[in-house]
Formats: C-alpha cells, structure tokens, sequence
C-alpha cells in the first residue's frame, strides 16, 4: 500500500514538476523577443504617465521596450522612405501619441507595410473601430487591435508566442 502511495505522489508531483516546467518555457520566450514600441510623433518633453505605466508592465513581464518616436509615419512619403522595422513584434501606440481618429487607419496601415510580413506582429493600440485592423489580418498580416492597457500587454504577449512560432520555423 505505501508503495503505490509513493508511486501516486511520484506522478503528481512529477506532473506538476512538468507543467511548471512549460510555464517557465513559455515564459523565457518573452526575454528573447524583440519589440519595437513605436509612438508616430516627436519626442515630447515630457512623456504621458501611461506610456511609463505601460513600458514598466511590459518589462515586468519580461520584454525589453524602448519607445521610438518616428513623427515620419504621419505622412505617407516619409513614412515609405522609412526602412523595415526589425522587431518581432510591433507595439504601435496610438493612444499615447494622441493622433486623431481620422489618421489612424492610415498609419495603422502605413506602419503594416514597414512590418515584415508573416515574420512579425503588429498590435495596434487604438480605442474605437479601425477598419485596418479588420483589413490587416484578412490579407495575411499578423496584426491586432488593443483598446486598453490590459489587451494591449495581452495581445503583446500572445504576439510574442506567435513571433517565436514563425521564429522557429
């Protein structure tokens, strides 16, 4: 009897061993992601508090992120003139960079054009409906809307998952 005690705690234990084990895995892929948090204005003198709040919680969770103010990406010319982002996921704040409604499926899309295509994510961060980020995706683009702090760390985490799939090959 004692032995197949010990045999039934060896399983569970083991099990559990297991399943931390994969969390731990999945974990460590977000320490080896790039992200390229990307903001279309010019640096301002002072940064919103939520940006802040946003990159603190998205470094606790393991990314390295270092805003890029590109104000280029608010025209097309110099947004085409722009190389390739080189992230494996691509974080573009609109919210914080507080650009109008009516600019925002343009540079949604003119972002999406500098992402690798089905190499890297996008995650759009914008409240309200962009037809963009319904467009994106149906033409084969790894791309998502967040509309709050909460789905924006979210989604970046889901984005990093499918980055290191595509990764892997």
């Amino acid at each position: 009897m004692q032995r197949r005690v010990q045999r039934e705690v060896g399983l569970v234990v083991r099990s559990r061993i297991d399943r931390l084990e994969d969390v731990l895995k999945r974990e460590a892929i977000l320490s080896t992601i790039k992200v390229d948090y990307i903001l279309p204005i010019a640096e301002p003198p002072a940064w919103p508090q939520n940006l802040g709040f946003l990159l603190r919680v998205l470094e606790s969770r393991g990314f390295q992120t270092l805003p890029q103010f590109m104000p280029a990406f608010q025209q097309a010319a110099s947004a085409q003139n722009l190389p390739p982002l080189t992230g494996d996921v691509v974080v573009l704040d609109l919210e914080n960079a507080h650009i109008d409604d009516e600019q925002r499926d343009r540079i949604i899309r003119w972002v999406a054009e500098k992402v690798p295509f089905q190499r890297s994510t996008l995650v759009a961060y914008t409240t309200g409906r962009h037809q963009a980020i319904n467009e994106l995706p149906a033409a084969g683009h790894y791309c998502v809307g967040a509309n709050s702090p909460l789905s924006l760390v979210g989604h970046a985490v889901n984005a990093a998952y499918i980055a290191d799939v595509v990764k892997q090959g």
